[in-house]
């Protein structure tokens, strides 16, 4: 998504980790081997890389990702009754349309897109992809009992919004400046007129008092020699003049 290529295997692979409470995850494909005589003769050994995503920041991805399926892009991809979290994702020129969701038991990634990168017809992640999504998760969750999302809960920072405290007050508003009587208006009593050091270290002539108008003649340019006229060039002559002569 956005300015580097993801495959479908990795962006899945991340979001396992906030389906699994912040742990990473190691993908792959064969958990178990058996002999046609059912005993065992290969099992994956479930491996885990940790806590990848701090608690606090996984709680509030989690509040965040399961409110896109409720009020934001992906409620197309709302399941009634689970509890899931995702994300949408559409890339420039409609190249590649995603949905990214999970449960608490299963995570799966959908992603639309041509082979050759050629745009689509305005595909968008919160369109085909979500329903595929929704689609797909009805019928692998059928007969499983609904699990809560893994989330711890987070307090926002102090000190940044307090929603219980007092509206701050209106800043005040400044009034036209007074003058005494006698002196009449703004108009009538202008500025003094902006005036340099002129001569002063770290000053130029320049910086005197502007003209009327306020802009100024340009500078002559200092440390610079005199420099000298260059001959004009030639015209090329055309196609015509090269054959036939002016």
């Amino acid at each position: 998504l956005g300015t580097s290529e993801v495959t479908p295997l990795e962006l899945v692979t991340a979001y396992a980790s906030f389906a699994n409470g912040g742990l990473g995850v190691e993908p792959h494909v064969i958990t178990s081997v058996k002999s046609a005589a059912g005993q065992l003769l290969y099992r994956q050994s479930v491996e885990s890389h940790g806590r990848v995503i701090d608690q606090t920041a996984h709680a509030m991805m989690i509040d965040m990702m399961r409110e896109t399926l409720l009020t934001g892009t992906a409620r197309k991809a709302e399941i009634p009754g689970w509890d899931a979290a995702g994300k949408t994702g559409t890339t420039q020129d409609y190249r590649d349309a995603w949905f990214v969701g999970y449960t608490a038991t299963l995570v799966t990634g959908v992603w639309f897109g041509n082979d050759d990168d050629s745009p689509m017809k305005k595909v968008t992640g919160s369109g085909l992809p979500a329903e595929a999504w929704n689609r797909f998760m009805r019928a692998a969750l059928s007969g499983s009992t609904p699990v809560p999302l893994p989330a711890a809960t987070w307090e926002p920072a102090t000190g940044l919004f307090d929603p219980s405290a007092p509206p701050m007050p209106s800043a005040p508003i400044t009034s036209s400046p007074s003058y005494p009587p006698g002196q009449g208006t703004a108009q009538a009593n202008p500025p003094p007129p902006l005036v340099m050091n002129a001569g002063a270290e770290g000053s130029s002539p320049r910086d005197a008092t502007l003209p009327e108008g306020g802009l100024r003649p340009p500078a002559p340019i200092p440390n610079v020699a005199s420099g000298h006229s260059f001959p004009s060039q030639p015209r090329p002559k055309g196609f015509l003049e090269a054959i036939f002569g002016n």
